[in-house]
C-alpha cells in the first residue's frame, strides 16, 4: 500500500506539472533552500538543500530534488533573489573584507571590515535569500524603481541568526567604551535600542532587505542621507530633513514610499531596510550565507 501510494503521489505531480506547464509559476527554475529538515514522500530533505523550482502548488512549490518531484512549503524555504529578479544588483556587505559599518564616523571593532558570509554567491552577488512572499512584493518594487529609471541594489536579506549574535556582540562592547553623553548625541531621541536588535533580527526570518537605488542608464548610485550602515541618527528618518544634501533626502522618501507601497515596512532608524511584517516569523534561520 504504502509503494502504491508513493506511486501514485508522483503521478499526480506529473500530471499537475504537465498541466500547468504552459502557466508555470515565475519562480519556476529558481534555486530555494530549505531552513529545516523536511519530511517527503521520497525521504528526509536535509536543512539547507538545494532545489530547483518547477511549480507551485498551494502554498508552497513542486521541486525538483535529485530528480524527483517534492512539494516544499513557502515557510520552510528561502528563494534567491538573483534569480527571481535579475536585474536586481546584490553587493551583500557583510560578505566583503571590507564592510561600511561604522558609528560617529568611527569604526567599529569587531564589526568594520570583517567578513561574516563566505559561500561564494554571497561574495559575488550571484545570490540573496528571501522568504518568497517577500521576493515577489520586491519584484514588484523592482518594476516600479524600473519605470522610473532607477534599479534596487541589494545590501543585506536574509542573515543568519549566529551572523547577528556576533554583530551584536561586538557592537555592544564598542558601545561599552563609550559615555552617556557620547550616546545621546549619536542616537538622539531614538535610543540605541533602535540602532542594535536586542534579540533576533528580521533579516534573521528572510523577510527583511537593507538596499541603496541606482541610475540604469549610468550605473550612478542615488546618494542617501548618510553611507550604508551608518550605525547613528545621521541614518534615521528623523534627520532626513536637517541633511545638507536635499537630493538625498529626497531619494530617501522616494524609495520609501515605492517599497511602502510594494507592501513593505520601513524601520525609522535606517533609511536603507524594509521588511514585510505580513509575513509570520516563527523560528529564526541560521543556515550559513
Amino acid at each position: 500500500m504504502k509503494k502504491f501510494a508513493t506511486m501514485f503521489f508522483f503521478v499526480i505531480m506529473s500530471v499537475i506539472i504537465g498541466v500547468t506547464a504552459s502557466a508555470a509559476s515565475p519562480a519556476a527554475g529558481c534555486s530555494i533552500r530549505t531552513t529545516k529538515n523536511i519530511e517527503t514522500q521520497v525521504g528526509v530533505i536535509p536543512q539547507d538543500s538545494r532545489l530547483s523550482v518547477v511549480d507551485e502548488s498551494a502554498g508552497g512549490f513542486i521541486a525538483d530534488y535529485n530528480g524527483n518531484v517534492v512539494e516544499i512549503s513557502f515557510d520552510d524555504c528561502l528563494i534567491n533573489v538573483k534569480d527571481f529578479i535579475p536585474s536586481i544588483d546584490c553587493w551583500l556587505d557583510m560578505a566583503q573584507p571590507q564592510n561600511m559599518f561604522s558609528m560617529a564616523d568611527e569604526q567599529i571593532p569587531g564589526l568594520t571590515d570583517r567578513q561574516f558570509y563566505h559561500n561564494p554567491g554571497s561574495a559575488d552577488g550571484s545570490e540573496a535569500w528571501l522568504r518568497y512572499e517577500a521576493c515577489v512584493k520586491l519584484k514588484s518594487a523592482q518594476q516600479e524603481f524600473l519605470a522610473d529609471g532607477y534599479s534596487i541594489i541589494i545590501y543585506d536579506a536574509y542573515r543568519p541568526f549566529t551572523c547577528t549574535k556576533e554583530f551584536q556582540a561586538a557592537y555592544r562592547a564598542y558601545l561599552n567604551t563609550k559615555s552617556f553623553a557620547f550616546k545621546k548625541q549619536w542616537f538622539g531621541s531614538l535610543g540605541e535600542s533602535w540602532f542594535l536588535a536586542q534579540k533576533a533580527s528580521s533579516h534573521n526570518y528572510g523577510v527583511a532587505v537593507d538596499m541603496g537605488l541606482k541610475r540604469v542608464s549610468d550605473g550612478y548610485v542615488l546618494p542617501m542621507p548618510s553611507a550604508i550602515h551608518t550605525l547613528d541618527i545621521r541614518s534615521a528618518f528623523v534627520s532626513w530633513g536637517s541633511v545638507t544634501n536635499s537630493e538625498a533626502a529626497d531619494n530617501a522618501r522616494y524609495m520609501k514610499s515605492v517599497m511602502e507601497g510594494s507592501g513593505f515596512t520601513y524601520l525609522k532608524s535606517e533609511w536603507w531596510h524594509f521588511q514585510d511584517n505580513s509575513i509570520v516569523r516563527e523560528n529564526v534561520i541560521d543556515i550559513p550565507n
